[in-house]
């Protein structure tokens, strides 16, 4: 991907999270900072932000 959004990239990763929810996953996480650019697709299924989940826990530290 190298910091580029290519549709094929994005086909290739749905393809992927569709694979493993027929195999039984309940979520995914995306644990790299790339990935949220790619899935725009709604899987019907938590979808965890990395870099969003450490961001706001970084603002929660931040403000108290």
């Amino acid at each position: 991907m190298a910091g580029k959004v290519d549709e094929k990239d994005s086909k290739t990763l749905t393809k992927i999270v569709l694979a493993l929810k027929k195999r039984g996953a309940e979520g995914i996480i995306l644990g790299c900072t790339e990935l949220p650019l790619v899935f725009s697709s709604d899987f019907n299924m938590p979808v965890f932000n990395s870099l969003e989940i450490l961001a706001r826990a970084l603002l929660q530290k931040v403000n108290k």
